[in-house]
């Protein structure tokens, strides 16, 4: 009987941003495939704060429907 380990990455804000938003494309690609490399993805309460945190800023000013969506694909894969 074989074991299957999976792979688990527990990105930062600053990846999950990248991947969500895709504002620069160099860095959106490298979250991209970070993230795809992995079966397991591991958000934090601190990732999740700080993700909603600068969505909500002034630079991204989004919608409180939007981040509950965003927040709802991150946790359940929605």
């Amino acid at each position: 009987m074989q074991n299957s380990i999976a792979s688990r990455l527990a990105p930062t804000a600053s990846v999950r941003l990248r991947r969500l938003v895709q504002d620069d494309p160099v860095q959106s690609r490298k979250a991209d495939s970070a993230l795809a490399q992995h079966d397991d993805i591991l958000i934090t309460d601190v990732v999740l704060a700080e993700t909603i945190w600068t969505l909500c800023g002034k630079r991204y000013a989004a919608a409180r429907d939007d981040i509950a969506n965003t927040v709802m694909a991150l946790l359940f894969g929605i």
